[in-house]
């Protein structure tokens, strides 16, 4: 695996970069760090100060005013306002790697709801600097994506029960975690969890990867597909509710509101890549989670795109068709 190594784009911050990055004061980010903020001799990673706010929004304005957009993003499906909605989408990418790349070959997964199922890559242009590898691939597609609204009540009280269990953050993902066991991580982590339940109850279920439908908002994501009696496949995203019930202070509804909504149904606000194992076979190193996003092999390594959001390497753009 090519890990990105110094060439990371969001490495170790100062105190100042923080501030910068949050609309703080560095003055504001000592007393945050004299109050429990993680920080080591290196800086502070973006990820722990991200956790260590989500309890403390008062604190970083920029912070919640974020996750009070990315919340109300998804409350009209909540209310039973989502309709299906037809996009014209297209996707680039940026590697961050350790040196100057001599060949680049790129996977991009097809997609379900397009209507000829897959991208139509006319171009690509890229553009090296430092140690960031940009690639601007002319990929486009027109999606259609309509919500699903199935009752689960046998499902719900599994469901509610692991997000209460559960603590939701960020962390830095790595090809060779282990997801058993977590009782706190991100989307990925959170849909391991019930899925753990779900095989131990008896109930097949999927993994299903994709992407959040919004140009701002765009970033990898996590839910999963169980089966039912009848030979159905339903979706449950628990990320939802768990964000909800974190963030309880930036909305008016209990977050058991969302679980019920998101057991059984899903948004018409996201791109859904890939529904169970990965369809990438001889991947130099190996096929990875990040194979039902895309992989890219950098001079015959594999450069595991990575899946955190904070890394930004995945670059989406959505427009009404």
């Amino acid at each position: 695996m090519l890990l990105p190594g110094s060439a990371h784009p969001h490495p170790p911050r100062s105190p100042a970069e923080l501030a910068d990055w949050l609309g703080v004061e560095t003055a504001e980010v000592a007393r945050w760090i004299a109050d429990g903020l993680p920080s080591e001799s290196a800086g502070i990673d973006a990820f722990a100060a991200v956790n260590w706010l989500s309890d403390r929004l008062d604190l970083a304005p920029v912070l919640r005013s974020r996750w009070q957009r990315f919340l109300g993003f998804f409350a009209p499906f909540v209310a039973g306002e989502d309709r299906t909605t037809v996009r014209r989408i297209s996707r680039g990418h940026r590697l961050f790697v350790p040196h100057e790349p001599t060949t680049v070959r790129w996977w991009l997964p097809r997609i379900d709801q397009a209507e000829d199922e897959q991208w139509s890559v006319t171009a690509a242009a890229t553009s090296t600097h430092v140690k960031v590898y940009g690639t601007e691939v002319d990929g486009t597609a027109i999606v259609r994506s309509r919500p699903e609204r199935r009752a689960a009540p046998e499902l719900l009280p599994l469901v509610e029960e692991v997000i209460e269990g559960f603590t939701y953050g960020y962390r830095h993902h790595r090809p060779d975690d282990t997801y058993h066991g977590r009782t706190s991580g991100s989307c990925l982590d959170l849909t391991f969890a019930v899925g753990e339940r779900l095989t131990a109850a008896g109930r097949p279920w999927r993994l299903c990867s994709g992407v959040i439908a919004h140009t701002a908002l765009a970033n990898p994501h996590f839910w999963l597909e169980v089966e039912t009696a009848r030979g159905i496949w339903i979706t449950i995203d628990p990320s939802l509710p768990a964000l909800a019930k974190r963030f309880a202070a930036l909305h008016r509804t209990d977050w058991r509101v969302w679980a019920r909504a998101y057991t059984g149904g899903c948004d018409a606000r996201r791109i859904t890549l890939c529904r169970g194992e990965a369809p990438l076979r001889d991947i130099p190193g190996g096929a990875t989670i990040g194979s039902t996003i895309g992989e890219a092999i950098v001079d015959g390594d594999n450069a595991w795109s990575c899946l955190d959001w904070v890394c930004g390497e995945c670059r989406w753009e959505f427009e009404r068709a």
